[in-house]
């Protein structure tokens, strides 16, 4: 796994993470140091796509669930080449200032 210091990162897509957090006009704030455990929140890279999805342990191996209980979406395996970028340690909600 290799760290890497982000910003911020804005959620697009299905928002694979709902049921955790409301992501209407929302802000992720992942933390590269925070400790990787089951049950949290991770922004990982997959295949070369970024996803936030909650860490699971199943038969041994580590796995990606997500938190959306609004669609029929798939667990995703963690390989060699995967990489947890950092833990969400923060949501933070944009406002339209103009």
């Amino acid at each position: 796994v290799f760290a890497r210091q982000l910003n911020e990162i804005r959620p697009a897509g299905h928002a694979l993470l709902a049921d955790a957090f409301q992501f209407s006009r929302r802000i992720l704030d992942p933390d590269n140091a925070g400790k990787r455990r089951l049950g949290r929140a991770v922004l990982a890279v997959v295949e070369g796509a970024v996803t936030a999805k909650i860490l699971r342990k199943r038969d041994g191996k580590y796995y990606l669930a997500p938190a959306n209980s609004r669609g029929d979406f798939a667990d995703i395996e963690l390989t060699e080449d995967s990489e947890i970028w950092g833990v969400i340690a923060g949501v933070v909600r944009r406002y339209d200032l103009g």
